[in-house]
């Protein structure tokens, strides 16, 4: 059986009103710009352009009985993206996006990098956020003041490309990190992995996270939250009431603080010097 919906039933609804998913954070009501078998582009009432990776859509209605006002939806001044999912984000590249619509695995920030595997936000709350492809069920643009979103990196897109996610998770061993968000959150150091599994610690416990189900992972940036680090520190020392419990939270802090680098930067030059490597012994 196939995974998506039907294409041929799809493009019979471009131009019409229609509501992505039946309920839920990621439903959404607008007009169908646009439908290829990779994705939908979506005009909503506030005049603002999402776009569904069709994998991630549950269902599309369309109420036959709507009173629609074309005042509701003016043609909009700009080019229908085509292509690959993927190919949307290069058109979104150093704007301030929204990931995943409003609900608890939602983040916004700004499109720093993409790649054929995975993109990189940069937020103001959780620092470094690299998502999966696969599993980004829709991106928009968004508007933030500037002083919200005055970029922390520049990066080359030589590195950018020449990173993969296995690259990506050997870099960040034995660094804090934030896996997924929402219910599903998980943070702690990442001590090892293989093609299926993360092993995280955070205190006494030990998370074993598939792969498959990795749908972001994130890393603090240096000179960001440290408020919020001060501010869980103070509150870890007030309300512990032994010796042990005192210094297990400072190895935690001070792992945490370990990790505020630019670690995303030495991953990109590590990556980049091992395909240059590559091409020189196939040079040869």
């Amino acid at each position: 059986m196939a995974d998506t919906i039907t294409l041929t039933y799809l493009t019979e609804l471009v131009g019409r009103v229609i509501k992505v998913n039946k309920a839920g954070p990621d439903s959404r009501v607008g007009r169908l710009l646009a439908a290829n078998e990779n994705f939908l582009t979506l005009q909503t009432k506030d005049q603002q352009v999402v776009y569904y990776q069709l994998r991630h859509v549950k269902a599309v209605v369309e109420d036959t009985k709507a009173n629609i006002k074309p005042e509701d939806y003016p043609e909009l001044n700009f080019d229908v993206a085509s292509g690959t999912f993927a190919e949307v984000f290069t058109e979104l590249l150093q704007g301030n996006v929204q990931i995943n619509g409003g609900g608890p695995a939602s983040r916004v920030g700004k499109l720093l990098a993409v790649n054929t595997e995975f993109l990189t936000l940069e937020t103001k709350k959780d620092g470094l956020v690299m998502y999966s492809l696969e599993h980004v069920k829709s991106v928009n643009a968004v508007k933030q003041e500037e002083r919200e979103c005055a970029p922390f990196f520049e990066l080359d897109p030589e590195y950018v490309a020449a990173v993969t996610f296995p690259l990506l998770l050997e870099e960040l061993r034995r660094q804090w990190v934030t896996v997924n968000n929402g219910p599903d959150k998980i943070e702690g150091v990442l001590t090892e992995f293989d093609a299926e599994t993360l092993v995280i610690v955070h205190d006494k416990e030990v998370f074993y996270v598939s792969t498959f189900h990795l749908q972001s992972i994130a890393v603090p940036i240096q000179g960001r939250g440290d408020d919020d680090s001060e501010d869980e520190n103070s509150d870890d020392n007030s309300n512990s009431n032994s010796q042990n419990n005192n210094a297990r939270s400072s190895s935690t802090v001070s792992t945490r603080n370990s990790s505020r680098s630019n670690v995303y930067r030495n991953i990109l030059r590590e990556s980049l010097a091992r395909a240059q490597a590559a091409q020189a012994d196939t040079n040869r």
